[in-house]
């Protein structure tokens, strides 16, 4: 065989604990944006609402100050009897109407106005604006292109030159143009003078939302400091969830023996991490129960071969080929050792064929005549025996002694009848090496609606720590089982409806000395031997192929004995369904539950 090639480790780029703390900052982040960004769109429409509102506030004081107009979407107009409201001179002229204007209308932080006549700027400040309109050749002349003279006009103007100061007034050493500008422009007209006036409003919107800029800074730096709390948080609390799966990691990394698998992974918590803890250790447990079976098995394996092939070895090498009769005795004395090697190894295939999921095939027969068949050829272990074959039901006793009265009445069972026949048979063989030779042997099948009594969850799914098929409890004082309890199914669990609605209990009943109690756990192990009255001969697999047969089936194997009495082993299964019985011509009436007996003969 060739030597298994190692498969390459594909290691990520991040380990688990890292991708938890990612995607953590990636949902944090984008929470924190979302907010961010929202909030920030909030306040950016509320600073915009309020510009707008202020240059609208301004068309009404410009009417006010001018004293006629009518409406905000009509010209300002002055009628004769409008007086400066400081000097109480009569408005008669454009000019006047705006140099008042710009003396009442002190300009907030971050606005400009300015006033124009026949597109001419007149500036006239009662104090320095923050920015001056005229400083900007674009703006002006987008000003005088988009102006009105029969309403006002509201909008934004975006500056991509730099500014030119137009103007000889005073400016401030770091005073620069705004990027973004919006403005209001209100015609204005005096009765008597015929040139046209503008009144403009502007507003530097990037001072205005340099506030809210502002916040909106801060929140970024907050929020990345919050970024950074959280992922060192969710890297602490990762750390501390993921602890135990490292533990999981380091165990199964460092289980390359048996002895390694005695080492348990300590679970704190009520968590899915802990249940999963949990989990590896039962995994732990029976890997070690398993490997520790292996190697009992193989032990036991190697002993038992050693036994026949030191045998033949030892024949062979004091064989005097000369003597015709001593190589036929050893020759005779080789292959009855190796017809017990080959015997050995089929039950040790079959067992480990046992767990495969199609062991068994049901097939539905009738109960009657397949106890009659099997009584026949367990007759035939020991003629010299007296054998009693019985079968009954619940609710129809019937006997193998009346073939017709089966017939009539047949009751069905669901089983693998090559598996059943074998299990049955090897108890049967047991029954013949362990008992009084003519002692009497009965053979007994029954099928029941209720669980038979005595069958306990006692069935070994896993191999045991001491190599066996699995363990035993006994039931009763004098009472063992093995098998596979009405709660775990055998490997196809699909193939019969679950829970059963119907037992199949197959016995024999032996006149042997009995088992001792104490050595009832051990009857069912692999190479399992009883040192008592009953005999150690053979290699110790039958009574495990019949546990691995029952428990295929998802059953059980009883045992009933004690020290000095006779001992009764029992299969129970699960009898299927019942099958509607064929259409009979010819009823017979009900009949009792009778035995047949032979001695030498077939029942």
């Amino acid at each position: 065989m060739s030597p298994a090639v190692p498969v390459p480790s594909r290691r990520r780029i991040l380990s688990v604990r890292s991708r938890i703390v990612v995607w953590m900052l990636l949902v944090s982040a984008f929470g924190l944006a979302a907010s961010g960004i929202a909030s920030y769109l909030v306040q950016r429409d509320s600073v915009l609402t309020a510009i707008d509102t202020k240059l609208l506030r301004a068309v009404d004081d410009v009417q006010d100050i001018a004293r006629g107009a009518t409406s905000g979407d009509t010209p300002a107009s002055v009628p004769n009897t409008a007086l400066d409201p400081d000097t109480a001179i009569p408005l008669t002229s454009v000019e006047q109407v705006l140099h008042t204007a710009m003396r009442q209308l002190v300009p907030s932080a971050n606005e400009s106005m300015l006033g124009f006549v026949d597109g001419t700027p007149t500036p006239t400040w009662s104090a320095l604006p923050p920015f001056r309109i005229d400083d900007s050749p674009d703006l002006v002349t987008r000003l005088l292109a988009e102006a009105n003279a029969n309403g006002i006009v509201l909008g934004t103007a975006r500056t991509l030159t730099d500014p030119t100061t137009t103007t000889d007034a005073p400016r401030g050493p770091d005073t620069a143009f705004p990027a973004t500008v919006r403005y209001i422009i209100i015609p204005v007209q005096v009765r008597g003078d015929e040139r046209a006036g503008l009144f403009a409003v502007a507003f530097d919107v990037d001072a205005e939302l340099a506030a809210v800029t502002h916040s909106l800074d801060t929140y970024a730096r907050v929020a990345l400091g919050a970024l950074v709390l959280v992922g060192l948080v969710a890297w602490l609390v990762a750390g501390r969830l993921l602890r135990p799966i490292r533990l999981l990691r380091d165990a199964a990394v460092g289980s390359n023996s048996a002895a390694d698998l005695v080492e348990r992974i300590p679970v704190t918590g009520h968590d899915d991490v802990s249940n999963l803890a949990e989990a590896i250790n039962g995994m732990f447990d029976r890997l070690h129960g398993s490997s520790l079976s292996q190697q009992r098995l193989l032990d036991d394996i190697g002993h038992e071969l050693k036994t026949p092939i030191t045998i033949i070895r030892g024949q062979l090498e004091v064989l005097d080929a000369s003597r015709q009769s001593e190589v036929e005795a050893t020759r005779a004395l080789a292959i009855d050792e190796l017809d017990r090697m080959s015997s050995l190894l089929a039950g040790i295939s079959l067992l480990a064929q046992s767990r495969a999921p199609h062991f068994v095939e049901l097939a539905t027969l009738d109960l009657a005549d397949f106890t009659a068949a099997v009584g026949a050829k367990a007759s035939a272990l020991d003629p010299t025996r007296l054998w009693t074959v019985s079968c009954s039901s619940a609710t129809t006793p019937r006997s193998t002694a009346d073939a017709p009265s089966f017939q009539n009445s047949p009751v069905t069972v669901s089983i693998d009848a090559d598996r059943i026949t074998q299990a049955w048979l090897q108890l049967a063989a047991n029954a013949v090496r362990h008992s009084t030779p003519g002692g009497a042997i009965a053979l007994t099948s029954l099928v029941s609606t209720t669980r038979p009594s005595g069958f306990t969850h006692a069935v070994p799914h896993e191999p045991g720590p001491a190599g066996s098929l699995g363990s035993v409890r006994p039931a009763e004082p004098s009472t063992a089982t093995a098998g596979l309890g009405p709660s775990e199914p055998g490997p196809d669990p699909a193939a019969r409806p679950w829970p059963p609605e119907r037992w199949l209990s197959l016995s024999v009943r032996d006149a042997g000395p009995g088992i001792r109690l104490q050595a009832q756990p051990r009857i069912f192990d692999r190479f399992g031997r009883v040192e008592n009255a009953r005999g150690a001969e053979g290699a110790g697999l039958g009574l495990s192929i019949v546990a691995a047969i029952a428990h295929a089936h998802g059953g059980t194997v009883q045992l009933d004995s004690a020290a000095g009495s006779a001992s009764t082993f029992t299969i129970v299964v699960p009898a299927g369904r019942p099958v509607d019985p064929p259409r009979v011509t010819n009823p017979t009436p009900d009949f009792a539950s009778t035995s047949t007996s032979t001695q030498g003969s077939t029942p």
